[in-house]
Order: structure tokens, then sequence, then C-alpha cells
């Protein structure tokens, strides 16, 4: 089965492809993480996309936003660190907040920026 082939993935969220994203698809600045940004990072399954990606790099991009406020370059790491935001959070007892919100929220505005330059690299 093709991943993103618009159905629903193994978390029941339709997937979207990183070339099909649109500014629409992108929840709005500042948006609530339950349910909203939660919902719009699952449609990047990592798990099928990249079956490999255990989350070290997405680890080692949020260690560097926290020292240098640095996100990765590409459209694909930012939505990969989205998502294992999502899933570290799902499994979490409390809602991110602080440092751990901005973190979030800078992640969404990172790709909003790509989507908005058509740069999906």
């Amino acid at each position: 089965m093709n991943v993103l082939s618009g159905e629903p993935n193994q978390f029941g969220v339709t997937s979207i492809a990183n070339g099909e994203l649109t500014i629409d698809d992108i929840p709005p600045p500042n948006a609530d993480f339950w349910p909203v940004v939660s919902q719009f990072a699952l449609t990047y399954d990592v798990y099928s996309l990249h079956p490999n990606e255990r989350g070290n790099a997405a680890q080692r991009a949020l260690e560097k936003f926290r020292r240098l406020k640095q996100l990765p370059g590409s459209l694909r790491a930012l939505r990969t660190c989205l998502f294992f935001e999502q899933r570290g959070w799902r499994h979490s007892v409390g809602t991110p907040e602080g440092e751990d919100l901005a973190y979030i929220h800078a992640l969404v505005e990172a790709i909003r920026a790509k989507v908005v330059v058509n740069t999906r690299s």
C-alpha cells in the first residue's frame, strides 16, 4: 500500500505527501497542540515512510533548537521532528507548554514557510 495515497494511515489520519502539502493543511499560528497540531503531525507517518528512522535525528534537532534556536532545513526533517514530538507527547501525561510548545510552533511555522515558498526539499 502506498502510504501517501490519500487514504487513512495507521493513525486514522489521511497522509499528505510533502509535494501535496498546502497552506490550508497547516494549522494556524499558535494552534492548540491537542487536537489541531497533533492531527497535522500524523499526516506524515514517519514509521511507514522511513521505517529505519528511530527519532535520533529528531532528538538532536530538539537539542539544537534548545541551544541555538535553529531548526532543520528540509521539509522532510521538519515534519519528521513534528511527528516524533506528537508521538512523545501522545505517550506523556501532559500537554506541551513553555519551551516545548514554542519548539512545536516553530516547527509548524518553518513547515509553513517551506510551503509558501514552495521549497519542499
